[in-house]
């Protein structure tokens, strides 16, 4: 995990709610070697007008290859391809048209690649 890594926002109840960047490295709570915690940017965010329910996630093609949160019950931060993050944001660009051009242009992906 490092500085300015993307950050899909997920709330159990309601799916991924939105983007955010990483503030910091990954680090340790506890001052050894472990990267048990990290700081999300609050100043750099974009908060979706409609989220997206983990079922949306899990029924994308390909999302169980490209999203570890698919395959995985558990956990607070799970891995995705560059092929994951275009599936995602063309979801979630398809969920909220209105903010489309704002989550390609926060995720830095063309919305042409999608179409």
């Amino acid at each position: 995990m490092r500085r300015g890594d993307l950050i899909f926002a997920y709330q159990a109840a309601e799916g991924l709610v939105g983007l955010t960047r990483l503030a910091s490295d990954g680090h340790s709570c506890h001052g050894d070697k472990t990267t048990d915690a990290f700081d999300l940017d609050s100043a750099t965010r974009l908060w979706f007008m409609r989220s997206i329910p983990m079922k949306v996630i899990r029924d994308l093609p390909e999302s169980s290859a490209e999203v570890e949160a698919v395959r995985m019950s558990q956990g607070t931060v799970y891995g995705v391809t560059s092929k994951g993050v275009a599936l995602l944001a063309a979801a979630i660009g398809e969920a909220n048209p209105g903010q489309a051009e704002d989550i390609y242009r926060f995720i830095r992906l063309s919305p042409s690649i999608h179409e």
